[in-house]
């Protein structure tokens, strides 16, 4: 049985991925998966060679001929240089607000 989480709990959850570009993204991925998968949802992974990067493909609904593809990334461009006021890696509430990477 899923663990049910809210939005902001999911959110810090993902926020705490350190996915930096030159980084593996493969922690955040698995959990994405593992979180998912325990709604019943088919996914599939593609990794790089190396297995340091990947690919998560998801499936809802029936298997059929046309569909809807979303895309999205997990990777970040680099924080050194940037003016954080906090860990870019903690979601932080600011005025109703929430911040992160």
């Amino acid at each position: 049985m899923q663990t049910s989480l809210t939005t902001d709990e999911l959110l810090k959850i993902l926020v705490s991925f350190n996915t930096i570009s030159a980084l593996p993204n493969i922690e955040m991925i698995d959990f994405i998966r593992d979180y998912i998968n325990g709604y019943g949802i088919d996914t599939n992974i593609e990794s790089t060679p190396d297995g340091s990067k990947a690919d998560l493909i998801a499936t809802f609904g029936p298997k059929i001929e046309g569909g809807i593809i979303i895309s999205g990334h997990t990777d970040v461009v680099p924080v050194q240089g940037q003016n954080w006021d906090s860990d870019p890696f903690t979601l932080v509430n600011k005025n109703d607000r929430l911040y992160g990477r």
